[in-house]
């Protein structure tokens, strides 16, 4: 009977390790994945930015930038708030934690959606600007079927956001520690 007893509460202290080394381990990969987010917007930043300290990208190119990085930096705030809450959940309220869980793993999807239209206009931009310049007698001027190009990306880019805020609004997750 005693040997039973042992049995229990050594399988019990097994699954708590396993449990907890289970949560270091999704933080340890979501800080990871957050830092890698936060110094691929920092790229496409300086990025940007270079190329239009340089005149090879139009004013209009840097307003869309502008709203896409200022997006993406509200969702890697909540992703970055959220994996702040996992931590500090006990680990005696498993439900909570859980929900908090399958949050912080959507956040993350939000956030490289986000980084990917940053991504695609940044080279959109940068190289319609390329193209634009060696194909016009004046460098830099946006030729038609790119300002359509661009406003399409903008329309893509607002549906987006308001399909996650209403999302948001309907699941009543404000995502953010005040």
């Amino acid at each position: 009977m005693a040997e039973l007893g042992a049995a229990i509460v050594g399988g019990g202290f097994a699954l708590a390790v396993a449990g907890y080394t289970s949560g270091i381990g999704f933080v340890a990969r979501h800080e990871y994945s957050h830092a890698q987010q936060v110094s691929e917007m920092r790229h496409l930043g300086s990025q940007f930015e270079e190329a239009y300290k340089r005149e090879e990208i139009t004013e209009n190119d840097w307003k869309g930038f502008i709203t896409l990085i200022r997006q993406a930096r509200k969702l890697e705030i909540v992703y970055e708030n959220d994996i702040d809450a996992y931590k500090d959940t006990p680990w005696y309220q498993p439900v909570l934690k859980r929900k908090i869980l399958r949050q912080v793993r959507q956040r993350k999807k939000e956030v490289r959606t986000c980084i990917k239209f940053v991504r695609s206009h940044v080279y959109e931009a940068t190289s319609e600007a390329s193209y634009t310049s060696s194909t016009t007698a004046e460098s830099g001027s946006p030729s038609h079927s790119a300002t359509m190009h661009i406003d399409e990306t903008y329309r893509r880019v607002e549906s987006w956001v308001d399909d996650q805020a209403y999302r948001d609004h309907e699941n009543g997750a404000s995502g953010s520690k005040n």
